[in-house]
């Protein structure tokens, strides 16, 4: 069975879902117990201010990339001094 609030004496009676009748009156204060039930007075907290996201972390990109650069950079320079080490004449120009 479902129902919608009542109001008796500037107190809003609702119940809920979890099996509570909950009272709430116009300054917020609990009321006494309704039916047995003892009454709950629920206030809206202010909603939490959510922290600043940390901006992008630009420099570490760049700085990661450029240590990739650096290092297939390296890698390419390494690997054309051994293959002229090896075999020279891959590397020469052909007329």
């Amino acid at each position: 069975m479902e129902s919608g609030p009542a109001v008796a004496d500037g107190v809003v009676y609702t119940g809920s879902w979890d099996n509570k009748v909950y009272a709430l009156s116009t300054f917020g204060n609990p009321t006494a117990s309704f039916a047995g039930i003892p009454a709950i007075a629920t206030t809206t907290a202010p909603a939490p201010v959510a922290e600043p996201e940390p901006s992008f972390p630009l420099p570490v990109v760049v700085l990661v990339i450029a240590g990739i650069m650096i290092i297939a950079g390296g890698g390419f320079v390494v690997r054309r001094w051994h293959v002229r080490k090896k075999k020279p004449s891959l590397l020469e120009e052909q007329d």
